[in-house]
């Protein structure tokens, strides 16, 4: 016998369920690990989640936006929302209002100069 007649003998039959379970395996694999796999629809619906969460977000500041800004319209003008920006736009203040710094230029200091030594135990 001619060697390619026995290598078609014994590699044929095993030709096509090879072919077949390589077909198998490529399928396979990209429904696991392609562009429109599984893995990559939850990683899409963890992306869509999240989407939505900023959305919520942006959408509660847009509400409280406009919400100040309807306080500032003519109609329903509230002095106090316009007193308040004025005065943060103007940097006033009323000569009743109490100030508080939030980050101090220097350390506060004592107006008697700096602590004396410490004092023994009696």
């Amino acid at each position: 016998m001619i060697p390619t007649q026995i290598i078609k003998k014994k590699i044929g039959p095993a030709l096509v369920p090879t072919v077949g379970l390589c077909l198998v395996a490529y399928f396979c694999f990209h429904a696991l690990q392609g562009h429109r796999s599984i893995f990559a629809r939850e990683r899409l619906e963890a992306e869509l989640a999240q989407a939505h969460e900023t959305l919520d977000t942006l959408q509660a500041e847009r509400r409280h936006l406009e919400h100040r800004t309807d306080l500032l319209m003519p109609d329903g003008l509230d002095l106090d929302l316009l007193e308040e920006r004025a005065r943060s736009v103007l940097n006033y203040a009323h000569p009743d209002d109490v100030i508080l710094f939030a980050n101090p230029a220097s350390p506060s200091r004592d107006p008697q100069g700096p602590d004396p030594a410490p004092r023994p135990a009696p």
